[in-house]
């Protein structure tokens, strides 16, 4: 017998792209605060606000009553997922920028809502699969939404493993509060587990516009394949097993991985209806007001909704170029690396796009598919107090009504198609063929060559490198650099105290010195986990803390 349960679903439709719904009318639902599931389960609809539910956790701003945009892709997992790498430095004084700068503890608020809000999502995940497990619904419908929270549940669980290691495994809706972390080994095969089910039984689209359909369940299926065959092949924390084998990674057979993973990307490269931007496109992947164009190249995205006005991205904590609100700018908490600048040869369009000046009065406007943008400065190299991480632009402020001004809602590429290329060139190395690893290198750099000032055979000789994987991670942080995947790579292929040691401080006229003394003064090889919150340890004794937070040798 099921026992009697409470749920809060607080605001289901206050950040999750519900617009984009294949069913308009959802707008126009009233929202479930607090109901009994023996009243709210019964139909589909009860059903597709329950995922949408489970959905809104990726950058929901409050859960249950309780305010935690610093641990979604709301406003914290940006600096999380790209701190204590090479791609940006941090020189204010923020929380948020701490990370930037390799500056946490155990005692850390941000970590502690980002646990908090993930297993939330992860209870939500649980609640509704098994509400839905005798429910007589349509087949297709049934079998779709339970693909799509497996998926999301693996999704959670991938983002907390990345980042803590082992962390308590749940798969039902009476999760034991007091359980132990389980080791890396049981946390990846429930992820993999959820994510080959979901693979292999999901419609090729998702119930919702901006939904997981069965082409983003195959592109992080592939990507958690590879993330472990990378831990295995490069030893990835063996120096801190010794004091606790939980984050071992000695389990995973890397032939076998790299396998799936070249099987399951060729799958999506070859049959998904996704397609790389064209040149004269590329930035509209980054914009706030290209929405319909992100759809043509992004699997998965972090949605944020032009129609609710509650609801919007503090740009402030954004990769945007700095600036007044007035200007559609940020506050300039990140500032990229002379090492990213110099990883650009001229006639590279992502170099200019990337990393810019900031917006001034004198900026001027453009248009772009119906929408006006100011035109930041470029990155003026003689003065690099006015770089700035210039990857997403948001509209002129008063666009979309409602939102104040300093408010946008870009949607945050979470899965795209270049990533699955690079992935598919990964595993296709690690299996043995070189030579076709590196013809992916191709497309992702065909479209952005500037014709004016480079060919595509000269940027290939360019960055070439001899080792394929130092190659793979440099296009790799020069395509995905601010999209929360380069933390997640040099720690797989145990990169990060080479890639911190050197940062360029001083050059010439460039200089952030503070910057990097900074994340390098505070780097220490047991930070590529982070601390197990200490507010959770206090609440389960039974969670024991990352090696190195409490001042062991290794």
């Amino acid at each position: 017998m099921k026992r009697y349960k409470i749920i809060v679903y607080s605001a289901f439709i206050s950040a999750f792209g519900l617009a984009s719904c294949e069913n308009a009318s959802f707008l126009d639902e009233k929202t479930f605060s607090i109901t009994s599931t023996t009243n709210f389960y019964k139909t589909e609809n009860d059903f597709r606000l329950a995922l949408i539910g489970c959905y809104e956790v990726i950058n929901s701003t409050s859960i249950a009553g309780t305010w935690m945009p610093e641990g979604t892709y709301s406003r914290g997992l940006f600096p999380i997922l790209e701190g204590c790498s090479d791609v940006a430095v941090g020189v204010q004084t923020n929380t948020l920028v701490d990370f930037v700068k390799g500056n946490f503890l155990p005692e850390n608020d941000i970590l502690n809502k980002f646990w908090s809000a993930f297993f939330a999502g992860i209870s939500r995940c649980n609640y509704l699969l098994d509400e839905i497990e005798d429910k007589d619904l349509g087949a297709e419908f049934k079998q779709q939404v339970i693909c799509e929270t497996r998926f999301l549940r693996a999704f959670y669980y991938y983002h907390l493993a990345a980042c803590f290691g082992g962390v308590p495994i749940s798969t039902t809706p009476y999760p034991d509060i007091k359980a132990p972390r389980a080791n890396v080994e049981k946390v990846y095969k429930q992820i993999i587990n959820d994510l080959e089910f979901a693979y292999a039984n999901s419609k090729a689209e998702a119930l919702f516009k901006s939904g997981a359909n069965r082409w983003a369940m195959g592109t992080l299926l592939g990507i958690v394949y590879n993330y472990l065959a990378s831990c295995k092949r490069y030893n990835v924390g063996a120096r801190l097993v010794a004091i606790n084998p939980i984050n071992s990674f000695q389990w995973v057979n890397e032939t076998e991985m790299s396998q799936k993973a070249a099987t399951v990307l060729k799958d999506i490269i070859d049959n998904s209806p996704y397609t790389l931007l064209p040149r004269e496109q590329y930035t509209y992947l980054f914009r706030e007001g290209t929405k319909s164009y992100q759809y043509k190249e992004c699997l998965f995205l972090s949605e944020w909704n032009e129609g609710v006005s509650d609801a919007y991205f503090t740009r402030a904590y954004f990769f945007v170029p700095n600036g007044s609100n007035n200007y559609g700018g940020g506050n300039g908490y990140y500032i990229p690396t002379y090492n990213l600048y110099e990883s650009y040869i001229e006639g590279d369009i992502r170099k200019k796009h990337n990393i810019t000046g900031g917006y001034t009065a004198q900026s001027k406007t453009e248009t772009i598919d119906g929408k006006d943008y100011f035109v930041p400065t470029d990155a003026p190299i003689t003065s690099y107090t006015f770089w700035k991480t210039g990857k997403y632009r948001a509209c002129k402020p008063n666009t979309f009504s409602g939102l104040p001004v300093h408010g946008c809602v870009i949607n945050y590429p979470l899965l795209r198609l270049a990533d699955a290329y690079l992935q598919y060139a990964e595993a296709l190395y690690f299996n043995g063929n070189e030579t076709e690893a590196r013809k992916w290198f191709d497309p992702i750099r065909g479209r952005i060559v500037d014709p004016g000032k480079t060919t595509l055979e000269a940027m290939n000789q360019a960055y070439h490198k001899e080792n394929f994987v130092e190659e793979l991670l440099d296009e790799r942080m020069r395509e995905l650099c601010f999209e929360s995947k380069r933390r997640i790579d040099l720690v797989r292929f145990e990169k990060t105290t080479e890639k911190i040691n050197g940062l360029v401080g001083d050059k010439g006229a460039f200089t952030v010195k503070d910057g990097v003394r900074n994340i390098q003064a505070n780097w220490q090889y047991h930070k590529i986990w982070y601390p197990i919150p200490q507010t959770q340890i206090d609440l389960n004794k039974n969670l024991v803390q990352n090696p190195g937070y409490s001042g062991e040798s290794y």
